[in-house]
């Protein structure tokens, strides 16, 4: 992988999460109520139809085009061998959001079912180090293997004139 910019990931990602808050509100009968910035979980949200009140874990993932898909999901387990990511967050519904795609770019599926996944499969799951520092646990979910354990849709991205990919 490339070099790791914390800092600008961090952008990215508030980025992404607010991609998926819009489309969440106009696709999905969601109101927006807020970002979390704990590990608990990204996005709150209320249906506008049952009233009751949904938080949404975000991935964006950048790295992934139309030119450089490994076709796997990165989903951290860990960060210097405490738990994070899908580890410990409180979620209802985890989202993975490939930004670089045209096309099935949102993948959704509920936390609980995600977790399941994981442990049944955890054996058969590749491992790898990745962040900044290497020091970050990630498990890799290929996508054509588990493709029916998710709710695959798109948010179309318009591309202002010269506004280039995001590139490691």
């Amino acid at each position: 992988m490339g070099n790791y910019d914390f800092e600008k990931d961090l952008v990215l990602g508030e980025q992404g999460e607010k991609m998926v808050a819009l489309y969440l509100m106009l696709g999905h009968d969601m109101t927006f109520l807020g970002y979390n910035k704990d590990n608990r979980f990204d996005i709150l949200m209320r249906n506008r139809i049952s009233n009751e009140k949904k938080t949404f874990e975000v991935k964006t993932d950048y790295y992934v085009d139309e030119h450089n898909d490994t076709g796997n999901m990165a989903i951290e387990i860990r960060h210097k061998n405490k738990p994070s990511g899908i580890s410990c967050t409180k979620a209802d519904v985890f989202i993975y959001f490939f930004r670089n795609l045209a096309e099935n770019n949102i993948w959704m599926i509920k936390t609980s079912e995600l977790k399941s996944l994981i442990k049944d499969n955890v054996s058969g799951l590749k491992r790898v180090m990745g962040g900044d520092t290497k020091e970050t646990e990630i498990l890799l979910i290929p996508k054509h293997k588990f493709k029916n354990s998710f709710y695959i849709d798109e948010i179309q991205v318009q591309k202002k004139e010269g506004e280039k990919e995001h590139q490691r």
